[in-house]
């Protein structure tokens, strides 16, 4: 059988080998097949179906940050730089929830919220205790020989499971009491390690350490699976001392959505916020600012984390993914400092990928988180062992005009803004729990100002939308 990139007459790079392997209908070409059980450093045996794969020689890291709107990687000079050569940008990089358990637990296995069981950040009806870790990213690499490891924000409300190692993480540290700054407890491979206040403990800082110091001590024949995730830039947003007024001179943030005057087209949750006040204004615009300031040291650890790889003689089979597990409105539709809603402020998301031998550019594709997972799992040579949502990325990553998915499930749970609602390159339309329904034409329309789901001329377009969402929820 001849392979598609055969026709280029040129190398296999990385990604097109892996491509090889992962596309290839021969028996022969496959590899052989073979049964392991996976064991992390607390004894945890995974007990995910088994995976098959054979020696997967391609590294794997991922840096995901938390609450990170899709338009700040303008102020992170180092990872711009970095993550520009050999890289994929996404311009339409979404999370199918825009809530922090939701959405990692959605990169962790592949799967939309309704699907993996999270619908929310705390318990009963989601935090770590809702989650079930049988079957991750992490388990499937470490059944095919990968040295895994995880350092800064697992999920919300681990504190609650900790000391408890979820399997399939050789090397797992984890924040053990809710993610912070300063004053924080790591659950190091099951011991419990207090950090205090001083400069030294910045937990961003101690993270991208530990990173660097999980690259350094893999064995060079192994491969490895490194998830960064620091609490960057979370609110309350405290930044590195030295960073303290860097970006002071920044514009505040004012889109034409901002503080919008005129909600009588939106649902009923939104029509019941109340106009934002200059106090409010003045104590959002500085969180805005601090956030974007927290930022710096994780464009640093970025950068130490790059260096460790090319250092270490593995950047040139590393695969890099840079996301967020949400977005953030910053006043958009008069919501102050929220991210569990359907609008492009809170389920955009920066998703960059780099791996060797791509050709560098910005994409317009619709991507998602739930594409991480398989994403990986195919750059490692391995494959899924149950049902996933997302997609392989790879295919794309080599060519633009691959044949990809025309719509993503938008989905919600959590009080008034429960809904589902569909996203495709081009319209958003949703429907509330209550009732209530919205379309927006964002080419018309960017800043979904106005919606026109009782406009009689769009009703053809909307019903074909309302198809396609309940075929999504169906999957």
């Amino acid at each position: 059988m001849q392979h598609r990139f055969q026709r280029a007459r040129r190398p296999l790079t990385w990604l097109s080998l892996a491509l090889f392997v992962v596309t290839c209908e021969s028996d022969q070409l496959a590899g052989p097949q073979r049964v392991v059980t996976a064991r992390d450093t607390a004894g945890n045996v995974a007990t995910s179906a088994e995976v098959e794969g054979g020696n997967p020689p391609h590294n794997v890291v991922v840096i995901l940050s938390d609450d990170q709107r899709f338009d700040m990687m303008p102020y992170m000079p180092l990872t711009s730089s970095l993550l520009n050569a050999e890289t994929v940008r996404f311009s339409r990089g979404f999370v199918t929830t825009s809530w922090c358990c939701p959405s990692r637990s959605s990169i962790l296995t592949g799967l939309y919220a309704h699907n993996h069981g999270v619908l929310t950040n705390t318990a009963p009806t989601g935090g770590a205790t809702k989650f079930k870790p049988k079957s991750t990213v992490a388990t499937w690499l470490h059944q095919v020989g990968y040295r895994t490891g995880l350092f800064g924000k697992y999920l919300n409300e681990y504190s609650k499971i900790s000391p408890t190692i979820p399997p399939g993480w050789d090397d797992f540290q984890a924040f053990a009491t809710e993610a912070a700054y300063y004053n924080y407890k790591l659950n190091e491979n099951g011991a419990i390690v207090n950090y205090g206040s001083v400069t030294s403990a910045y937990s961003t800082d101690v993270l991208a350490s530990k990173a660097t110091q999980f690259i350094w001590a893999t064995p060079t024949e192994q491969p490895l699976f490194l998830l960064f995730v620091p609490y960057a830039p979370h609110a309350p947003a405290t930044p590195y001392p030295s960073d303290v007024g860097v970006y002071a001179t920044v514009p505040k943030w004012r889109p034409p959505s901002f503080n919008e005057p005129d909600v009588t087209d939106k649902p009923a949750w939104i029509r019941a916020l109340k106009k934002i006040t200059d106090a409010q204004m003045a104590t959002s615009d500085a969180l805005h600012q601090r956030q974007l300031e927290t930022l710096l040291s994780v464009d640093r650890a970025v950068a130490s984390i790059v260096s460790a790889l090319q250092l270490n003689g593995r950047w040139g089979s590393t695969l890099v993914i840079f996301a967020s597990d949400n977005g953030y409105a910053w006043g958009e539709h008069r919501l102050v400092d929220r991210k569990n809603c359907p609008y492009e402020e809170c389920i955009r998301v920066p998703i960059w990928v780099r791996a060797p031998g791509l050709v560098a550019r910005t994409d317009t594709n619709l991507v998602a988180n739930i594409d991480l997972a398989p994403t990986i799992a195919a750059w490692a040579g391995t494959t899924p062992p149950g049902k996933v949502n997302g997609m392989n990325l790879l295919p794309l990553l080599e060519s633009p005009f691959t044949p990809w998915r025309s719509a993503l499930l938008i989905e919600h749970w959590g009080g008034p803004q429960t809904s589902s609602g569909v996203r495709t390159s081009r319209y958003l339309y949703n429907e509330y729990a209550n009732g209530n329904k919205e379309f927006y034409d964002l080419a018309l329309d960017p800043y979904q100002r106005t919606s026109r789901h009782t406009v009689a001329a769009n009703k053809p377009l909307i019903a074909s939308l309302k198809a396609m969402l309940t075929e999504l929820k169906g999957q």
